[in-house]
């Protein structure tokens, strides 16, 4: 032991406790053993749970290239640090990062190679354009906890929005009740659309909540657009009277859509005023 060394920490407290601590000095004789300091008192600090980091929306669906295709077992995330956008890759052997605008880096089986990312494709110098399939309906999402400090855990709030709105009308937060994994599938309404979302952490004292850590709008944050229906097909009469007509038709293949109805228009044929058949809106 050094008698120069004149200070210490003291590990192992509680959050907003007050403590009394005194200090004496002990020497190889016991009786020349000093008296106990006078005593001081400090409370220590509350201080409220860190932002969780590293925030991304993992796309783990397939890409779909030119020359080339990935299964679902391979992703790409985007994280946001600092304000700055970066790629890295799930499951296979590549690593993409940021190195300009919509410009990025990716070795690929050894080979450095450049891509740019516009709207949903990856293009590379050599030609090859990768393609993501997105969800229409849901929103993969993962971040990284930050250091509880003096926050019990509660749940992690999750709240997503439409980038045109304002997070004041926005839904009401999801709930995610286990800190680990820091993960969530959100569903949403609207395919085709773009959202932020952003993500805190609770605890049992709501004054050591985290901050929010907002992941902005993107072409990578959104929904895609669902396969549209092929028109119908082999329009026909089928009946005709002076004040009817029976009409038929075929459907085409359905793609993605959820059938709702038909709908039935006629305009005089010199006027293409278009409108709507009553009759025929409950089919």
């Amino acid at each position: 032991t050094d008698r120069e060394q004149t200070s210490c920490f003291v590990e192992g407290l509680l959050a907003n406790h007050l403590y009394s601590f005194r200090v004496k000095e002990y020497c190889t004789d016991e009786h020349a053993d000093s008296a106990y300091s006078e005593a001081q008192s400090c409370r220590t600090p509350l201080e409220p749970a860190a932002s969780p980091a590293r925030f991304h929306a993992p796309l783990g669906g397939t890409w779909i290239g030119s020359t080339s295709s990935f299964s679902d077992t391979y992703g790409i995330e985007i994280f946001v640090a600092d304000g700055v956008a970066n790629l890295s890759s799930t499951g296979q052997a590549v690593v993409i990062h940021m190195v300009g605008v919509n410009e990025f880096s990716a070795e690929l089986r050894g080979q450095v190679q450049q891509a740019t990312i516009v709207g949903d494709e990856m293009r590379w110098d050599d030609g090859d354009r990768w393609t993501f399939v997105k969800d229409m309906y849901q929103l993969s999402l993962a971040w990284e906890a930050g250091f509880p400090w003096a926050c019990i855990f509660s749940a992690w709030e999750v709240q997503v929005k439409l980038s045109q709105q304002t997070w004041s009308n926005a839904d009401a937060p999801l709930v995610l009740s286990s800190r680990e994994p820091a993960s969530m599938v959100v569903s949403v309404a609207k395919s085709g659309r773009s959202y932020d979302v952003r993500v805190k952490e609770t605890c049992t004292d709501p004054t050591l909540d985290s901050d929010w850590l907002v992941l902005s709008s993107s072409s990578w944050v959104r929904t895609r657009l669902p396969e549209k229906a092929g028109a119908p097909e082999n329009l026909r009469v089928f009946f005709t009277s002076p004040f009817l007509l029976s009409i038929l038709w075929d459907a085409s293949a359905p793609e993605e859509c959820v059938f709702v109805a038909w709908q039935v228009q006629i305009s005089p044929a010199s006027h293409n005023h278009w409108k709507n058949v009553a009759a025929c809106e409950d089919l």
